[in-house]
């Protein structure tokens, strides 16, 4: 029996091993893939305290290096399903059957990407799915942002106070004189080395040295539907502890409900997680 098992060994997942590890709790930290996630795929990072200059991969190194020294367990295996049986939870993976009485998901999420000619070509070439980690990277250059949401708008806007020019292309109705709006669709990502432009359906050329896609993002949390915790918007709903609407089971990171997706953020919150589980087991001691 497990005091605590993570879902996801992403920066919220091991940040809360971390904690959980030196609250004395014996603890699982569960993950399918790589640890870090998303932070793999970033090229550079310059906004993480206590690095100035860091890759992802780097920086996921770093902390999974940081666990391991803990000896925290991990376990590389697919989470298929977890029960809920009040005082002790049942994770059920694709190698074997765990029980525990905390559960943390920490699964984070992944863009989804926009299917368009020359977006897997030119990835990490000019190609970004995040403004706040690469903007800096095209700081006084031309810029697109393409995606037909409220957040591709935001994120034009962002650009706008960076880049020398940010060109969004929608299909929805945006108006702010800061930024060039072009009511149109991406049809292909051109370039040579490097992206050097986009080209509309009506196949005009936009000169660009960076594209922003916002296509939104793909959570898979099927695994999750029987426990009734996901939202409308495939995300999951936590108060302030990180516990979610079923008593001893929370969750951190980009999984959950927030104004802010960023390494920070979801490191803090894999603390508040780990912390809340440590002080629910006292208490129900």
């Amino acid at each position: 029996m497990f005091d605590l098992i993570i879902i996801g060994a992403g920066p919220a997942g091991m940040s809360a091993s971390i904690y959980a590890s030196k609250a004395n709790l014996n603890t699982l930290l569960i993950e399918a893939d790589s640890p870090g996630g998303l932070l793999n795929k970033l090229n550079k990072i310059d906004n993480y305290l206590g690095f100035k200059n860091i890759s992802g991969s780097d920086l996921a190194f770093n902390m999974y290096d940081h666990i391991r020294s803990l000896n925290v367990s991990l376990k590389h295996e697919k989470v298929l399903k977890i029960e809920d049986n009040n005082e002790t939870k049942k994770v059920i993976t694709n190698k074997g059957e765990y029980f525990t009485k905390k559960v943390l998901i920490a699964i984070g999420r992944k863009p989804k990407k926009a299917g368009v000619k020359g977006e897997e070509l030119y990835n990490k070439k000019g190609i970004s799915y995040c403004a706040i980690c690469d903007s800096h990277l095209y700081k006084d250059k031309d810029v697109v942002v393409t995606g037909n949401n409220d957040l591709a708008f935001s994120e034009a806007i962002y650009l706008s106070d960076i880049a020398s020019s940010v060109t969004l292309i929608t299909n929805n109705k945006y108006n702010d004189k800061r930024i060039k709006i072009i009511n149109s669709s991406v049809k292909e990502f051109i370039g040579q080395d490097a992206l050097t432009g986009v080209k509309l359906e009506n196949d005009d050329v936009i000169k660009c040295s960076a594209a922003f896609i916002y296509n939104g993002y793909i959570t898979e949390v099927n695994f999750l539907n029987e426990l009734g915790i996901i939202n409308d918007s495939g995300n999951i709903d936590v108060d302030s502890r990180m516990e979610t609407n079923v008593k001893g089971i929370y969750a951190a990171g980009d999984i959950i409900k927030k104004d802010v997706y960023q390494i920070n953020t979801a490191v803090s919150e894999g603390c508040i997680a780990a912390l809340s589980a440590k002080m629910d087991i006292i208490n129900e001691k």
